[in-house]
């Protein structure tokens, strides 16, 4: 009777060490469950981040490229205004050159 109520003790402790080691394990899972949870949510939280600032860089770039346009058109624009300037001159001169040339013509029609 003793010895069987020794093998039913000893059976007993060999049960709660076992319940112990699974309570341990069980906490240690969970534990690195929400570690994991944890990681996820700040990693996911930095992912947004990244995403808004990648959007927010794509909007400026958008911006810059409409800029970029804006100015090479009214670069363009500026530089047919100078052509035509430039011809308007050109033409002007010819017109004075001709002038004076009928001009001194003229004088010697007076003679």
């Amino acid at each position: 009777m003793k010895e069987q109520k020794r093998e039913q003790e000893r059976q007993r402790e060999k049960d709660r060490a076992i319940l112990k080691r699974e309570i341990a394990a069980r906490e240690e899972i969970e534990k690195a469950r929400q570690e994991t949870l944890l990681k996820f949510d700040a990693l996911q939280k930095e992912m947004e981040k990244y995403k808004n600032d990648l959007d927010e860089a794509h909007k400026t770039i958008a911006k810059l490229e409409a800029q970029l346009k804006e100015t090479q058109e009214s670069r363009e624009e500026m530089e047919r205004q100078q052509e035509e300037l430039r011809a308007m001159m050109s033409k002007l001169e010819a017109d004075r050159e001709m002038e004076v040339s009928f001009s001194d013509h003229s004088d010697f029609a007076h003679f």
